[in-house]
């Protein structure tokens, strides 16, 4: 009986374990630490004054701004002036989640044979 919970949390904290790896927070919303961090080709969500957010695919890296599409393929310049949170996703993030799910796909079987034998 004590299987399926147990079987669920290590699920979920491989998970989690997973998703974990792929976002990194901009504390310095300076246009300079943005523009050395933010580079075309990147994903990030970026939150504007009036708390609007948007999921950008980086295009441009500008002086004053960020360009980039959403993923409904609208495209938006963003000032860094109204740039009030900013999140890097790791480029390489759908590669990330496939290797996580690889591992996952490898782990949780494992997983449940040692608690069937436990």
């Amino acid at each position: 009986m004590t299987l399926v919970p147990r079987t669920a949390v290590i699920v979920v904290t491989l998970l989690a374990f997973a998703g974990c790896a792929v976002v990194q927070p901009v504390t310095d919303l300076s246009p300079a630490s943005i523009r050395q961090q933010v580079r075309p080709g990147d994903v990030v969500q970026v939150t504007v004054t009036g708390g609007r957010t948007f999921d950008l695919d980086v295009e441009k890296v500008e002086e004053a701004s960020l360009t980039g599409t959403t993923v409904d393929n609208r495209r938006f310049r963003i000032a860094y002036a109204s740039i009030t949170g900013l999140t890097l996703r790791d480029p390489g993030q759908a590669a990330a989640a496939a290797a996580g799910l690889t591992i996952l796909a490898v782990l949780a079987p494992i997983a449940l044979l040692i608690l069937l034998f436990d």
